[in-house]
């Protein structure tokens, strides 16, 4: 009878967990995420945005065609000067996949192919300040997680965000400020052509956002349509 008591007890949280990482709320207490932050597909809501809470990590677009693999730096740089849709694992390495996602290049996230599932979008400039604007001068603390994956200036996850920092690609194909800075897309660029980008860097609880070029690679978050 205790077995049965103990295992129904298990499903029980497994469901609730289930459930619960669908629906997080804003909340000063970093736990109720982070109990729940090892299913893959979870997500929460920050005012009245609903974010996934990983970083993207497909190798396709939405209709099932693949995206180039840039595994050199010298396909990456062709990839670059083709203007061609390409992605890399930072400092190549697949096992980082799994926490950081993939970087992926302007040419990537602007393909009318389209990296997002349905019902899902990479976010404008705006949608990154009005997160920003919600959390307040500590955003980037709030979005940080409170994980192994930063090594310097942990986050407190409070906002449930969980974002990890994990550098980004330059033109050259150099891997740059893993652990130290992790910048996400975009879709809003300037005449300069220039695309902004949500940055988080170790050293400073704020959030910004930067202008950045369109021959880098960063990481993707994605953000509900309504």
């Amino acid at each position: 009878m205790k077995h049965l008591i103990y295992i129904s007890s298990i499903l029980f949280a497994f469901f609730l967990a289930q459930d619960e990482t669908k629906h997080v709320l804003f909340t000063d207490d970093a736990s109720i995420f982070n109990r729940f932050s090892f299913f893959k597909n979870s997500e929460v809501t920050i005012g009245q945005q609903t974010w996934k809470t990983h970083n993207l990590n497909v190798s396709k677009f939405s209709n099932g065609d693949e995206i180039d693999h840039a595994k050199t730096d010298a396909a990456w740089k062709k990839a670059i000067q083709e203007r061609r849709p390409a992605w890399r694992y930072m400092n190549n390495d697949s096992t980082l996949g799994k926490t950081y996602g993939k970087l992926y290049n302007w040419f990537a996230v602007t393909d009318s192919r389209g990296l997002a599932e349905e019902g899902w979008k990479i976010p404008e400039k705006k949608d990154w300040q009005e997160l920003i604007d919600r959390l307040g001068d500590d955003a980037g603390h709030q979005l940080k997680c409170n994980c192994n994956e930063i090594k310097e200036g942990k986050g407190n996850n409070a906002s449930g965000f969980s974002a990890v920092l994990g550098g980004h690609c330059l033109f050259n194909g150099m891997f740059t400020n893993k652990h130290y800075t992790g910048s996400w897309w975009s879709t809003s660029t300037e005449e300069d052509g220039q695309v902004w980008a949500m940055q988080l860097n170790a050293n400073f609880n704020e959030a910004e956002l930067l202008k950045m070029y369109q021959t880098f690679g960063l990481s993707v978050r994605l953000l509900k349509e309504f």
